[in-house]
């Protein structure tokens, strides 16, 4: 029984008195994180980000569920053992927002029988400067944003504002 709709034309009734769970396998897939010069990053935290199985209405969102993160051991590798032997569409993997981005987020794809993955991280860092008028002086409380975004649809926007000495 699946109680989500994503598009109001399909018609979804009251639960039913009776509902079966099937369990239809399951899958280990581990990431092996990397840093630019691609030595191992331990402790980045991982989770999937939506799961979609076969003859399903519709995906299941599981980024936010923190039960469900890992992190990476000191070999720079998490493994996730409960992914279901079939998803559709692939199921990606975030790194949980904090030390580390990745441009470019790990995909497990069920159709394959690779199982191991690879995510190259970008260790997340602090700019800083002083904003000032035309003459010279300190601007405060200038609202200052850095957006950002990589081959991902997840998009990353900061603010803050300049303090009183700009």
């Amino acid at each position: 029984f699946e109680n989500y709709r994503s598009n109001p034309a399909i018609e979804i009734g009251p639960l039913p008195s009776d509902v079966t769970v099937r369990l239809d396998g399951a899958r280990t897939v581990r990431i092996k994180a990397l840093d630019t010069a691609g030595r191992p990053v331990s402790g980045a935290a991982f989770c999937p980000w939506y799961i979609w199985k076969p003859d399903k209405i519709h995906f299941v969102n599981v980024d936010e569920l923190e039960f469900l993160r890992a992190r990476t051991d000191d070999r720079g590798v998490v493994a996730f053992d409960w992914l279901p032997e079939k998803a559709e569409e692939g199921v990606p993997f975030l790194v949980v927002p904090g030390e580390y981005s990745c441009p470019l987020p790990p995909v497990y794809q069920s159709s394959s029988r690779a199982n191991e993955l690879e995510a190259r991280l970008l260790r997340n860092t602090k700019i800083g400067g002083v904003v000032r008028h035309l003459d010279g002086g300190p601007a405060a409380g200038i609202l200052i944003r850095a957006e950002g975004r990589g081959a991902t649809n997840h998009y990353c926007w900061m603010n803050t504002r300049t303090g009183n000495d700009g």
